[in-house]
């Protein structure tokens, strides 16, 4: 059995049978692998949500030179090979240098990409109930608020419509767990 896609990975559907007319579909997977062995991917251009098996889909694959700084620099720390210490205040074409030596393949960096970008297991769930007494504010650092501009002031148009569709295609809880600032 293939192994799961994390929470937000960017996927092309493939060998799909009962459901061919899928296939070569992109999808953002929305949640963990069920009881049944599916994730539920949410496939682009047909606006609708699919239960999918792992093996029948794939990492969309994405170019070295598409990637921005963030994206970068999540490739790094996913792999191993630094810390986000050691990649503050680093150029682009420094960063993207570092990246080749890791891998300069399509697929390994999507994969790379999603591991650096699932949701941490250690974020809070919010709270079923509303309390009457205001909730106090999520503890972001300046850095972090800094890291966030930063990313937002580096996308693309293309891109930042990807980020909105992304949104808009993630669950509510999924979305509130990644980022508890929007709960």
């Amino acid at each position: 059995m293939a192994s799961s896609f994390p929470v937000g990975a960017c996927v092309v559907l493939q060998n799909l049978v009962g459901a061919a007319q899928y296939n070569d579909k992109n999808g953002i997977v929305k949640s963990k692998i069920s009881q049944n062995g599916r994730q539920e991917v949410y496939v682009f251009g047909v606006n609708k949500s699919m239960a999918i098996k792992p093996a029948n889909m794939r990492y969309l694959p994405r170019e070295l030179s598409s990637l921005s700084v963030p994206e970068m620099k999540g490739v790094l720390t996913a792999s191993g090979s630094s810390t986000e210490e050691e990649l503050s205040g680093m150029e682009k074409d420094t960063l993207k240098g570092m990246v080749a030596e890791v891998t300069t393949s399509p697929e390994e960096l999507a994969k790379l990409i999603a591991k650096a970008n699932e949701p941490s297991a250690d974020i809070p769930t919010p709270r079923s109930s509303r309390s009457t007494a205001q909730a106090s504010p999520p503890n972001i650092s300046t850095s972090q608020l800094r890291q966030g501009a930063e990313r937002m002031s580096s996308m693309t148009p293309d891109q930042l419509r990807q980020q909105a569709a992304t949104m808009r295609a993630m669950g509510a809880a999924t979305l509130r767990a990644t980022n508890p600032a929007m709960a």
